[in-house]
């Protein structure tokens, strides 16, 4: 018997003995191998959005998707190792949705999905070995001279001084995992292959590596041949990892790869839905057209280069769609795929994993802080993990004024490692007793993040990666990165007065801290979103404890309604989660209608954009019981204008964005960053009121009758702490 034959046929029959109930082998593996749901379908001409995952929550998702590339997600190979079949695998789409039984493993609905491709489409494989070409990362014979961090941080590696003939580059924190990453980009005269881990080092170094590019490198060892003498300097990437006491060979390796022997098309109308699955609403063409108005609308009037919209029902896409431009020097268009930042919005991954430790027993929210901080001042012993999360701790904002400026303390153009910054965190003051108070600081977030390294051993970045992002297929969501290349990243503006400018660069420390610097899209965060029903993330007692207002000493709710990195609040009585986020010239809301199973998602790149604004007419469009009450008529009030000079100052809304106040006789104005100088109004001693927009001011003052921030009401509360 020819072994080849014999294999392909025994392959080609386990691929298709779904067919076949009634053997033994069928039987007794029915059950745990069968989806519940499933509906595939051609996918609608002319559809852009790409999205795919098999998701720890059971769903089965593919979204104008190849058989090709369906066909590898089911056999959890690369793509370009699925090779054979007729032409049409690779240009004919199809849509997946698909749920497996609860309690299902990912290697079980691996199963369920390669028996699904091979009934509906008579997929006849076989299983082949490819070699692959590939550079290997070991330690030396002679043992690795790496030394671990001494202040083990955000992992970043950066170009630094030395000869100039030769390129030196600077890592601090790095493991050897990003590394390997990392070579290909840095020397890639040399590394033209993937770079693979194997040198068992679970750890974080700082380390320097010096070598000359492979141009000089190769010119300076022609002329040694020559009989030239031999440059020292001429030392190639090989040589200067080999310093390190690490071995870096080039090795073929084999890899699983699947051939495609035959594949039939299934008629349209044999795809349709075979059981019944949660029916997603659709959102009318007529109901789109005017939500692209209505978005298109508000970019004008805040002059905003670009903005992304997200639709979802339970984590189902309703509407993906970019408006503008994301880059506005190179006119590229905002796609769905489009990166934004998160700002403060990516602080409710931070809580999630905070859960996750909780859950573990790893954590405890009633916790001191000391017992991760051991260093800390004595004023810090009262301060509860829970009070972290909840902007309860007292602790004074780092981002703030002159704090953050050239003299200051947490300049946003250095580097620190996490133990600088606790050690300045430390030196701040404490404004209040833990608890007695609300009060946002990204100081609190801050902390977490360093804690949850602390705990783990791992960057909290890498903990999300690996805790969040990669199970639930957020693909494109990842730590914020001037240095890496990163596949549809858009820009972050400011206007400047009349002018449209570019964001303010800062330090790749302030671009990795855990209160919120992150990238991410709308096609991950429907993804993200679908995370937070149910519970596959987390139990739904911890997801419970999340979005609880939390309630300070007295018993009161705090005056956010703010949970552990959501805001909580209802509209005409339907359940309301959300959060903003802004940074280095980008805003983001998220709003989750959870009563309703909808979310909407605005993404924007300009600073001082009101994306919750957008965010609110959207929800609104799509579902009318979820308009706001209309505003209440506002009367102004005599007061005294004495009480004006304890508000006139500037207020920060975000980074880039300032709310100026300024008086005239017995007259307050505001004037946003960018827009025009209006007058308030008041209707009480701290409450005022615009009339050519529905917006209201309140001011936050101290015992002296001095305001030391102000809350502009306006499509959400938003907070702005003096700094002026």
């Amino acid at each position: 018997m020819n072994p080849a034959v014999s294999r392909t046929t025994i392959l080609r029959s386990l691929a298709l003995m779904s067919l076949f109930a009634g053997t033994a082998f069928c039987q007794s593996t029915q059950s745990a191998l069968s989806l519940a749901t499933v509906d595939l379908e051609p996918s609608r001409p002319g559809d852009q959005v790409v999205t795919q995952g098999i998701l720890p929550d059971g769903h089965i998702q593919f979204h104008n998707t190849t058989l090709r590339k369906i066909a590898a997600a089911a056999y959890n190979v690369d793509v370009e190792l699925v090779t054979g079949g007729p032409d049409w695998l690779d240009t004919e789409r199809f849509d997946i949705e698909a749920h497996a039984a609860p309690g299902s493993s990912q290697s079980d609905r691996l199963l369920m999905l390669q028996k699904l491709i091979a009934e509906r489409f008579k997929l006849a494989i076989h299983h082949d070995q490819k070699a692959n070409s590939v550079y290997v990362l070991t330690v030396g014979k002679n043992g690795s001279k790496l030394q671990p961090s001494s202040n083990p941080g955000a992992s970043d590696c950066a170009p630094t001084t030395g000869d100039p003939k030769q390129i030196h580059v600077l890592c601090r924190s790095y493991g050897m995992s990003a590394l390997a990453d990392l070579l290909p980009q840095m020397a890639g005269g040399y590394i033209t292959l993937p770079v693979l881990d194997e040198t068992g080092l679970k750890g974080v170094y700082d380390f320097q590596i010096d070598w000359m590019s492979r141009r000089l490198y190769d010119d300076a060892q022609a002329s040694a041949a020559a009989g030239a003498p031999k440059d020292p300097l001429a030392v190639s990437i090989f040589d200067a990892v080999a310093q390190l006491g690490l071995s870096l060979e080039k090795q073929d390796r084999a890899k699983d790869a699947i051939v495609i022997e035959s594949a039939e098309r299934t008629p349209v109308s044999n795809m349709a839905r075979t059981s019944v699955t949660p029916h997603t609403p659709e959102l009318k063409p007529e109901l789109i057209s005017s939500i692209d108005r209505s978005v298109m609308d508000e970019m004008a009037r805040e002059h905003v280069p670009g903005v992304e919209v997200g639709v979802y029902n339970r984590g189902q896409i309703l509407l993906a769609k970019g408006y503008g431009l994301a880059n506005v020097e190179l006119d590229v268009p905002v796609k769905p795929e489009t990166l934004f930042q998160s700002g403060s919005v990516g602080k409710q991954f931070v809580s999630a994993a905070v859960m996750m430790l909780v859950e573990e027993g790893k954590v405890g929210l009633d916790d001191s802080i000391v017992k991760y901080f051991p260093g800390a001042p004595p004023t810090w012993k009262p301060i509860l993990i829970k009070n972290l999360l909840s902007h309860t701790s007292g602790l004074a904002e780092y981002e703030s004024g002159e704090r953050i400026g050239p003299k200051g303390p947490f300049y946003l153009r250095l580097d620190f490692t996490e133990d600088e910054l606790v050690q300045k965190v430390e030196a701040l003051p404490t404004e209040f007793a833990p608890g007695d108070r609300w009060d946002y600081r990204n100081t609190n977030y801050m902390l977490l993040g360093i804690m949850i390294h602390r705990v783990t051993g791992m960057f909290y970045g890498d903990y999300l990666q690996e805790r969040i992002f990669k199970p639930w297929y957020m693909t494109s969501t990842r730590i914020i990165s001037d240095r890496d290349i990163i596949p549809n990243r858009s820009s972050g503006y400011e206007m400047r007065g009349p002018k449209l400018q570019n964001q303010e660069w800062v330090s790749p420390t302030f671009n990795s801290t855990a209160d919120g610097t992150l990238y991410f899209n709308v096609l991950d965060l429907a993804k993200w979103d679908e995370a937070l029903y149910g519970a596959s993330l987390l139990k739904q007692s911890s997801l419970d404890r999340i979005w609880t207002v939390f309630p300070l000493n007295d018993g009161s709710p705090n005056p956010a309604n703010y949970g552990f990195a959501w805001e909580i609040s209802t509209v005409n009585g339907h359940k309301l989660i959300e959060h903003g986020g802004a940074w280095q010239g980008f805003t983001c809301d998220i709003r989750r209608y959870v009563d309703d199973n909808l979310t909407v998602v605005v993404l924007s790149n300009l600073a001082g954009a009101r994306p919750g604004l957008i965010g609110q007419k959207i929800a609104q469009m799509v579902n009318p019981a979820l308009a706001p009450p209309p505003p209440k008529d506002h009367k102004e009030l005599a007061v005294d204008p004495k009480l004006f000079d304890g508000y006139v100052g500037k207020y920060q809304l975000a980074p880039g964005f300032i709310l100026t106040i300024t008086r005239e006789g017995g007259h307050l104005f505001s004037q946003a960053t960018g827009q025009s100088i209006v007058q308030i109004f008041p209707e009480s001693d701290r409450d005022f009121f615009l009339k050519v927009v529905d917006a209201q001011i309140t001011f936050v003052t101290d015992a002296q009758g001095r305001a030391t921030e102000l809350i502009l009401h306006q499509g959400g509360d938003h907070h702005a702490k003096r700094i002026e």
